[in-house]
């Protein structure tokens, strides 16, 4: 069956308002946190990827149950540094069609609706 998981972190946009140095430094915190609570599980399974870009997180696999447990882990251990992060998880594991790519440029097309629901149910 597999999922799809979407998520952004909240205030990071007034974060930038107060100070860049704050904002980096809570987004700094994300990324580390995200990769501690995820990167043992990643190397254990093989068919779950991750993907981190500006305030977003992207985690899809085969698993929902086991990919469920893990975001359990991310989010409880973000709460506990003040981060708040708001997603969506949609059944479907997330795929992208083949492109022909340059080694500094990827195109990653999904090729279904599979992220737009996933990012659609994040707003929500």
């Amino acid at each position: 069956m597999g999922f799809t998981f979407y998520g952004d972190l909240l205030g990071i946009s007034g974060y930038y308002k107060l100070s860049p140095r704050i904002a980096k430094d809570k987004l700094n915190e994300f990324y580390n946190t995200v990769f501690r609570s995820l990167s043992d599980y990643c190397r254990g399974n093989d068919d779950v990827c991750v993907h981190m870009f500006s305030d977003s997180l992207l985690f899809y696999g085969n698993d929902p149950k086991s990919g469920l447990e893990q975001l359990h882990r991310v989010y409880v251990k973000l709460l506990h540094k003040g981060l708040l992060l708001r997603g969506g998880m949609v059944s479907e594991k997330l795929n992208f069609q083949v492109r022909t790519e340059l080694q500094n440029f990827e195109k990653q097309l999904p090729g279904d609706d599979t992220l737009a629901r996933a990012v659609g149910l994040e707003s929500t």
